[in-house]
């Protein structure tokens, strides 16, 4: 945990520079690289005329944490995606308790 949800992203992009947003992820949550998971999801987007293209939308899941420490994440990863190519990105925080959250069938 952190889980980042990258849509609208090229796939082959994403995996040539993961490296860069998971250390830099890593940092800001103050946890270990491997703790932090970066998903492509394969998305199709419409709108009133069918099938287009979007900007990169990214779901960051995590244990909620201090607004400062968001910001800093969305600016990363804002950044991060400037430097892929992408000019516009939304990014948006969905929030895990704890006592919600099982590893190994053990809850935080």
């Amino acid at each position: 945990m952190p889980t980042l949800r990258f849509h609208g992203v090229c796939p082959e992009k994403m995996g040539a520079n993961s490296a860069v947003i998971i250390k830099e992820i890593s940092q800001i949550y103050k946890v270990p690289e491997d703790h932090v998971t970066i998903e492509v999801v394969q998305s199709r987007f419409f709108d009133s005329n069918g099938e287009s293209s979007s900007y990169p939308l990214v779901e960051v899941l995590a244990f909620k944490r201090p607004i400062k420490l968001e910001d800093q994440v969305a600016k990363t990863v804002h950044n991060y995606l400037l430097s892929i190519g992408y000019d516009e990105s939304e990014l948006y925080f969905l929030y895990v308790e704890g006592r919600h959250y099982y590893g190994n069938g053990e809850h935080f």
